[in-house]
């Protein structure tokens, strides 16, 4: 996550629709919210990768979906 002011201008920035389904959460739909200087290539992989991947958290419990804010690359 970002810290209060910090700049990631050269980052490209993926919201992902999330789906809580008890203990585990699923990764759906993503659009991007800023593409930074990511090559377009690098972002559609990305969102092709993590897209239907489900990820254990016993804490999730099935009901409202969310959105995760991903971040691809580095701080300049």
């Amino acid at each position: 996550m970002r810290k209060g002011g910090e700049q990631i201008t050269g980052q490209a920035v993926l919201l992902f629709d999330v789906v809580p389904e008890g203990g585990r959460v699923k990764f759906g739909q993503s659009r991007q919210q800023s593409p930074g200087n990511m090559r377009p290539s690098l972002v559609a992989c990305a969102q092709l990768a993590l897209k239907g991947q489900e990820i254990a958290v016993p804490e999730a419990k099935a009901g409202q979906p969310f959105t995760v804010q991903v971040v691809l690359g580095m701080r300049e």
